[in-house]
């Protein structure tokens, strides 16, 4: 399985769409006002493209849990 974007990349890494620092849960309600918007919602919007293509859609909550899932 290739998981290049699963890998964190810093400060407003993927996956820590409300941008506290941690990849919890509470990252659940951004990921999807992103997915639901379908446009930038906040300044961390970046971190929920889970799949590195520049659109956050529904090919990125797969990646998103998959993440939650190993904290």
């Amino acid at each position: 399985m290739n998981t290049p974007n699963l890998v964190s990349k810093k400060a407003g890494e993927r996956q820590d769409s409300n941008g506290d620092g941690l990849v919890i849960g509470n990252d659940i309600i951004s990921f999807v006002a992103d997915i639901l918007n379908g446009m930038p919602t906040s300044s961390h919007y970046c971190a929920s493209d889970m799949n590195g293509d520049s659109i956050v859609d529904l090919d990125d909550p797969g990646g998103f849990v998959a993440i939650l899932l190993m904290q």
